[in-house]
């Protein structure tokens, strides 16, 4: 047995072990469902992005679930879309909603990329993140009202937490970072690239399957939208940032969220 391959079968046990401990990393870094809490180290680090689509399946199966409770209950469209649009920031903590909040502070600055990265770092909250913030949820809220008795649309939804966080964590391990500190940074650095890009690829290809298989209107509606909101951050991003932050991260996320919403809403409507 070659050396090569003696380091290699050292080196499997922690491999495995790692990929164990990454999956209470991810929850806890993406979510506020309860874990078990441990000391991590940079070795349970490097693939907890494989476990950050499993965040969104699983916040995905709750809304679907909340539908039928609503449904079985004859609770109004909008008990079901107002708890709805809670219920994706309460489960995450709105942790990507944050990023979104202060990314829409820097593009309504129109000032240049420093003081644009400058103001994404400030921890306050200026007059366009809470306007922006409110008009999501006000559109959140009506593209699920239209999904509340439409059980397709709604899984379709909800297939929308998987997409945008399989194709965010893609970007993470592929596109530049635009500062040379923060967490993104760290998870990129950290990441092991060619096992976590492999497995977000196939939840990515796996999940459009299921959907365009399940919903062949209302599913390419919504892998349309949100490749279409991934190219156009991708081309912001590169454009403005030279690369992407943890705020913008979570700006695409959390605008691929809505634009999947509406296109599922606008599914069910052409059905």
């Amino acid at each position: 047995m070659g050396e090569k391959e003696m380091e290699e079968k050292r080196t499997e046990p922690k491999r495995k072990a790692s990929l164990l401990r990454a999956l209470p990393v991810a929850f806890s870094l993406y979510s506020r469902i309860p874990m078990p809490r441990f000391v991590w180290g940079s070795e349970d680090m490097a693939y907890h992005l494989i476990y950050f689509p499993l965040v969104g399946l699983v916040i995905g199966v709750l809304l679907v679930l909340w539908q039928r409770l609503c449904l079985a209950l004859s609770l109004s469209p909008l008990t079901f879309s107002l708890v709805g649009t809670a219920l994706p920031l309460l489960l995450t903590g709105g942790f990507h909603f944050d990023g979104y909040l202060d990314t829409m502070d820097a593009i309504h600055s129109y000032g240049d990329r420093e003081k644009k990265l400058a103001i994404m770092d400030d921890p306050h909250v200026g007059a366009f993140a809470v306007v922006h913030g409110l008009v999501f949820c006000l559109l959140y809220s009506a593209g699920l009202s239209v999904l509340a008795a439409d059980t397709k649309g709604i899984c379709c939804a909800a297939a929308g937490f998987v997409l945008s966080r399989a194709i965010s964590g893609l970007a993470v391990v592929t596109l530049p970072s635009a500062k040379t500190g923060g967490m993104l940074q760290t998870f990129a650095r950290t990441a092991q690239k060619r096992a976590v890009r492999g497995a977000l690829l196939a939840e990515l290809l796996a999940a459009s399957a299921l959907l365009l298989w399940y919903a062949p209107l209302s599913g390419s509606l919504v892998l349309a939208a949100c490749l279409i909101t991934f190219f156009a951050y991708r081309r912001y991003a590169l454009h403005t940032y030279q690369g992407i932050t943890g705020d913008l991260a979570g700006w695409f996320v959390t605008l691929a969220e809505l634009f999947m919403v509406l296109a599922a809403a606008c599914g069910s409507l052409l059905n």
